[in-house]
């Protein structure tokens, strides 16, 4: 019954209380840093699953196919990488797992003004809050190398996956900036090697151009000076000797045309 025998058994009864109230806090406290350990350890998965991924990968292509795949998989939204085009570069070129993916023009204008500005606009926040998905420029120490955009369709992110999105942006654009810096490095070395042939295929030939040259200005000024009372047959050999001075420097020239082409 509630009825109290000893004034002691209500002291008791606070005791217990007080203990019950305490360990049911401690074990609320243990549950909430549980749970955010368990958080911390699938952002921290989720980011080095992304870091190993392009670690193995070779090429752009390979980067943004990694980069749309997990920050699909992580976040549950469709996302979209957008890279300066390459003919121009005030347009931005859509890339997702979809072989063709098709973005309106309010979509790619956010996208634009995202990388114009370096700053995070679309749905969600203060700024182009209409668009049908969050854009998060790729911005390194250098320069800005895209555009992550993220869906709105599959619900709200929390607070925690903002900032993980946040650091999910930051590692990518560093692995897509070294991957870019890779590509011009390669593209500059394949032009100074290709302007060191140049060189010296035209020190090469240099020579073997000058050589029937000579011969031909030899024979033609010897034909055309007077005085020196050449004979019909001497004068034959030596136009037989011009023209076939000039048939060879016409090979010549048209293997280097070949071999430059």
């Amino acid at each position: 019954t509630f009825r109290v025998g000893d004034t002691q058994y209500i002291f008791t009864f606070i005791v217990m209380l007080g203990v019950g109230l305490v360990v049911s806090y401690l074990m609320q406290r243990t549950r909430q840093q549980t749970d955010a350990a368990t958080r911390r350890e699938g952002q921290t998965a989720a980011l080095y699953a992304l870091g190993r991924d392009l670690a193995t990968s070779n090429d752009l292509h390979s980067y943004i196919h990694v980069i749309v795949m997990r920050a699909q998989e992580t976040f549950g939204h469709e996302a979209i990488v957008f890279l300066p085009d390459v003919r121009d570069k005030e347009t931005l070129q859509p890339y997702s797992q979809a072989p063709e993916v098709s973005v309106d023009e309010n979509e790619s204008a956010a996208a634009v003004w995202a990388f114009k500005h370096q700053k995070i606009v679309g749905h969600g926040t203060d700024t182009l809050p209409n668009a049908k998905s969050r854009y998060l420029p790729l911005v390194t120490p250098r320069r800005t190398v895209g555009v992550l955009a993220l869906s709105a369709a599959g619900g709200e992110l929390t607070v925690e996956q903002e900032r993980l999105l946040e650091a999910y942006a930051d590692l990518a654009a560093i692995a897509l900036e070294s991957m870019i810096l890779s590509e011009e490095a390669q593209k500059t070395k394949a032009s100074q090697d290709t302007e060191k042939l140049q060189t010296a295929l035209l020190n090469a030939v240099s020579h073997d151009l000058r050589t029937p040259l000579v011969s031909i200005i030899g024979t033609l000024s010897s034909l055309q000076e007077e005085g020196m009372n050449l004979s019909d047959s001497a004068k034959t050999n030596l136009i037989q000797l011009a023209r076939e001075e000039a048939e060879r420097l016409n090979r010549l020239i048209t293997n280097l045309l070949d071999e430059s082409r």
